[in-house]
């Protein structure tokens, strides 16, 4: 269940006992938005916070801000270059950071989580099972995003714990979740030369503007032009992860025999339902192109919305046995 809430009404609901968070720190100025607040509402006991080790002067400015107002706050750089060395960083990190709570109210602020970051996030909060089952993420809504978000694509990989079961000998289909990075988008294409495209295009009623969906639909009559689709288009929910989940199932529909890419391009929570159909059908291979550079000044401004996923929402639709590949 996803709950949509004012800043204010958010921190309002964990009355005066503190909450323990997990942060990440970014050049965006809504990774410290959730902790000023929470810190001065009810009040923050102990903190995780992960920021980027080479980062830039914003994303600088913006950790002293958490620092400032998160007094316990324990910093941990990744080293993005390096996928695993920041896998294993955060799950060294997350084991100690849940291992040691003795409250029950946890938020793990999902804001500005790289995707790659984000899905292995994900991962690592499934496995920690009932322990991490009283977590809520939030998510602070952005009012304004900027029309061009990165640079260029410098490199395609899976994401780590999201390899899938790929075979030379099949075909490829891609599956993409479509936001605003169309060229990032176009860059998947290219790379994984698919036999068949489906692609995703955004809830028109989940806050997702007109203008926004006109640019898709023109991006997908260009495609068409070169690409072949074989696959009719589908709607995503861009806030409810678990409903996302269920529409990825839809629309990927019979993989016997077909090596299955997806590609999350989306909000952060449409991002987390893109993964819990990646841990859920463990044959499927989530993929990640990552950028040369950010334009961050003009990334994206916060609004005043915060939407709160309950953890054990998503717990309940991963298995104990993830799915197999069809054969």
């Amino acid at each position: 269940m996803v709950e949509a809430t004012s800043l204010h009404e958010f921190c309002g609901t964990f009355g005066t006992a503190p909450v323990d968070i997990v942060v990440r720190s970014s050049f965006e100025g809504r990774s410290s938005v959730l902790a000023r607040g929470l810190a001065g509402s009810c009040g923050v006991g102990k903190s995780l916070v992960f920021t980027s080790r080479r980062r830039s002067p914003l994303a600088e400015a913006n950790l002293r801000e958490v620092r400032s107002a998160v007094r316990t706050a324990q910093v941990v750089e990744l080293d993005r270059s390096d996928a695993l060395a920041t896998a294993d960083a955060m799950r060294s990190n997350l084991g100690s950071f849940f291992a040691g709570l003795s409250r029950s109210q946890i938020i793990v602020d999902v804001s500005t989580f790289p995707r790659e970051e984000l899905l292995v996030l994900l991962r690592l909060l499934c496995d920690l099972g009932p322990k991490a089952r009283t977590t809520s993420l939030a998510y602070v809504g952005a009012k304004q995003m900027g029309d061009r978000l990165s640079g260029e694509v410098v490199q395609h990989r899976s994401v780590l714990g999201y390899a899938g079961d790929i075979h030379p000998s099949r075909k490829t289909k891609l599956v993409l979740l479509l936001g605003l990075e169309l060229a990032r988008a176009r860059s998947i294409i290219d790379n994984y030369e698919p036999s068949k495209v489906v692609l995703g295009l955004p809830r028109l009623n989940d806050d997702t503007s007109g203008e926004l969906r006109d640019r898709l639909i023109r991006f997908r009559r260009e495609l068409a032009a070169s690409r072949p689709f074989g696959e009719p288009d589908f709607e995503f929910s861009v806030r409810d992860p678990v409903k996302t989940c269920r529409e990825i199932v839809g629309a990927v529909g019979d993989a016997a025999g077909w090596n299955v890419v997806l590609a999350p391009l989306n909000t952060k929570l449409s991002t987390l339902g893109a993964g819990l159909y990646g841990l859920t059908h463990d044959w499927v291979q989530v993929c990640y192109a990552a950028v040369a550079d950010y334009q961050e000044r003009d990334y994206s401004q916060p609004n005043d919305k915060v939407f709160k996923v309950a953890m054990s929402s998503l717990l309940d639709a991963y298995p104990t046995e993830p799915g197999q590949a069809s054969s």
